[in-house]
């Protein structure tokens, strides 16, 4: 498979469809199929549940019960990660940074706050948090660049993406000598997290069909980070 459209055809497939093996597959695809499954999401009437959610309508009946939250916000948070590769074309840290890749991801397309000063500090929560998961599966980060410990909690109502619940100054020591540290308490909704995900991805695919310089990215990265193949029904 040679030609862009193919590619983003592929890429994008809706994670609703079941699709046999053996064929390719779409790292993104396989990511937001399997996320589904942690958050319950029934695949038949996947779309209808992403619009209540949008809504912010009552989610008890509307979401099947087998559940594992931690691990399917690992997978968008992953997920965010993967796509920021695509976004700006290179996986070298060293020309840019995982942080600032996953950060341009969400500013781009995460639509977080109004004001420019709320989207950074959210854009770094949410990278600390993607930190405490992916490096601890825990809910403790530390910033020991800037001073700040970050300590989590995670909901599941639909509530806002990121709410502050405290922040205060506090001495920590840590090995022989004593830093002065910030510690901030923030709440992530992961229901919301994964609706927010969702619409990044419809928007970076509008934006990738008329951006020359984001089609010529995702072509780099199409061929390292595109697809897996399955040869048999192991999944």
């Amino acid at each position: 498979m040679t030609g862009f459209q193919e590619m983003v055809m592929l890429f994008f497939e809706d994670p609703s469809e079941y699709f046999m093996p053996p064929r390719s597959y779409s790292e993104l695809y396989l990511l937001r199929r399997d996320v589904d499954f942690c958050f319950g999401i029934n695949n038949v009437n996947r779309n209808g549940e992403l619009e209540r959610l949008r809504n912010g309508d009552e989610l008890k009946g509307n979401i099947q019960e087998n559940k594992a939250l931690f691990i399917g916000a690992m997978g968008i948070l992953a997920g965010i990660d993967l796509l920021g590769k695509f976004l700006v074309g290179t996986d070298n840290h060293r020309k840019v940074p995982v942080g600032e890749r996953f950060r341009q991801f969400l500013q781009r397309y995460f639509y977080l706050e109004n004001s420019f000063e709320d989207a950074h500090v959210h854009e770094e929560v949410l990278y600390q948090f993607r930190n405490a998961l992916l490096h601890s599966f825990g809910l403790y980060s530390v910033d020991f660049n800037k001073g700040i410990i970050y300590e989590f909690t995670a909901t599941s109502d639909n509530s806002p993406l990121i709410q502050q619940t405290r922040c205060y100054m506090h001495r920590r020591q840590i090995e022989e000598d004593g830093e002065l540290f910030q510690p901030c308490m923030y709440q992530i909704d992961l229901y919301t997290l994964y609706r927010k995900f969702e619409e990044a991805i419809v928007r970076y695919r509008c934006d990738l069909e008329k951006d020359q310089q984001l089609q010529d990215n995702f072509k780099r990265m199409f061929r390292f980070y595109g697809t897996i193949d399955i040869e048999n029904n192991s999944r």
